[in-house]
């Protein structure tokens, strides 16, 4: 988490913006190809290979400043890992407490709609993304994240 209060300057929250949007602009054009296409099939391997890159080439300790300044607008090193020391477990709790939901609904989810009876309708992720794009883009976003998220680790 980040420690301080002041807002960040114009600049520094444009070039977050820009990133977002340049991302979510990739999702959306990624998102046009059916999964089993080989254009498919590189759009988004691209972004894994940039990724993959990076790790390689980028130090550790480069990758966390960046992500200090993305995320914190510091220049400074790591910020203090997670869970803080000065979390207690309620407010621990309250911080994972979503995250736990959206795990177990999504799990739910699947194996409700796997388990209906054959040759009838069930929206499974993977079959809501194929029918609509919007969602395809968007789950394509989360897999760029977290891919992103791994770069700083």
């Amino acid at each position: 988490m980040c420690n301080h209060h002041s807002p960040l300057p114009w600049k520094a929250y444009a070039q977050r913006v820009t990133i977002v949007i340049v991302a979510m602009a990739y999702a959306g054009f990624a998102s046009a190809y059916h999964r089993s296409t080989w254009p498919a099939r590189f759009t988004y391997a691209f972004p894994a290979l940039i990724f993959l890159v990076l790790l390689v080439t980028v130090p550790r300790q480069r990758r966390q400043q960046a992500a200090a300044w993305f995320f914190c607008g510091t220049r400074g090193g790591r910020e203090p890992h997670w869970p803080s020391p000065a979390l207690s477990k309620r407010e621990l709790l309250i911080t994972v407490a979503p995250w736990i939901a959206i795990f177990v609904i999504v799990v739910t989810w699947e194996i409700l709609a796997l388990l209906t009876p054959p040759h009838q309708n069930h929206l499974t992720i993977s079959a809501l993304s194929q029918a609509y794009r919007p969602f395809h883009a968007l789950l394509f976003l989360v897999w760029l994240s977290s891919g992103a998220g791994y770069l700083v680790i």
